[in-house]
């Protein structure tokens, strides 16, 4: 951790479960908080569904042409 200003008795003068969790992780080393695999899954995910998306709206332009005829 570059910068630690807080007070020296924080986690004692901190009475939110959830805010008192947040400081001892940001006290731990390495990135737990990241985003980057969600963002990556996220990515995949969309890009996954506009491919569907574009197979089903192939076969709907192919069934609309067979009604045509």
């Amino acid at each position: 951790m570059i910068y630690e200003i807080l007070h020296q008795d924080a986690l004692k003068l901190i009475k939110n479960k959830e805010d008192r969790q947040f400081l001892l992780l940001q006290r731990e080393s390495g990135r737990r908080d990241s985003m980057v695999g969600e963002d990556r899954n996220l990515s995949r995910k969309r890009k996954k569904c506009e491919e569907k998306n574009k197979i089903f709206q192939k076969r709907k332009e192919r069934y609309q042409e067979k009604l045509k005829f």
